[in-house]
């Protein structure tokens, strides 16, 4: 009987990652899911992000990439195997702040820990506040993973690559084996926003 594995990707790191290491790439989330996972079977992905903040008065181009994110989280969110939680982008002074993502994947990987349905864990976060939660699926039995980004921008905790079973870097081979197609508008990849979303 194959292992069964959750992906969790937060979707604000994982667009600085194809924006700022890999030229604004676009990929298809469904394959790309299903690499990370492997030989396993993937019984779900779990896709975390925010709406891109828009002010009471938006100009053209913030209104259009607020529907540009709607169309994107519609149809990721009825590909197989996939659940969308959306947290909310605060302003907070010059800085647009995500909230609610962090304490959702710190949940959903507790939950589905205690529900016995997941053997691996893949995360895709760069964020050591998971870590309390990490060790909490680990000590349970669950295997927990890690894809990370090395780059100078986004530094990876060594906290949380202690904390984690094992990791394993994002790669030109692993992100070129997931692009969607020249020429066209890929309906399950995600428009890179033209500021960041992430923390």
């Amino acid at each position: 009987m194959k292992r069964r594995a959750v992906v969790f990707i937060d979707g604000g790191y994982l667009n600085n990652i194809l924006k700022y290491d890999f030229h604004g790439q676009r990929i298809d989330y469904h394959i790309f899911s299903d690499l990370l996972v492997g030989e396993e079977e993937r019984l779900r992905t779990y896709y975390y992000n925010c709406m891109p903040f828009v002010p009471d008065s938006p100009t053209p181009e913030q209104r259009n990439e607020y529907q540009k994110m709607e169309r994107f989280i519609y149809t990721i969110q009825n590909l197989p195997r996939f659940d969308v939680r959306l947290g909310v982008l605060q302003k907070q002074g010059d800085e647009l702040v995500q909230k609610m993502v962090d304490v959702m994947i710190a949940v959903d990987l507790v939950r589905l820990t205690f529900g016995g349905k997941m053997d691996t864990a893949i995360l895709l976060t760069g964020d050591s506040d998971f870590i309390p939660a990490i060790e909490v699926a680990k000590d349970a039995g669950v295997l927990v993973r890690l894809m990370y980004s090395d780059s100078p921008w986004r530094m990876m905790s060594s906290r949380l690559k202690d904390a984690v079973d094992d990791y394993q870097m994002l790669t030109d081979d692993i992100i070129s084996r997931c692009l969607k197609e020249r020429g066209r508008e890929g309906q399950n990849s995600e428009p890179i926003p033209s500021d960041e979303s992430g923390p």
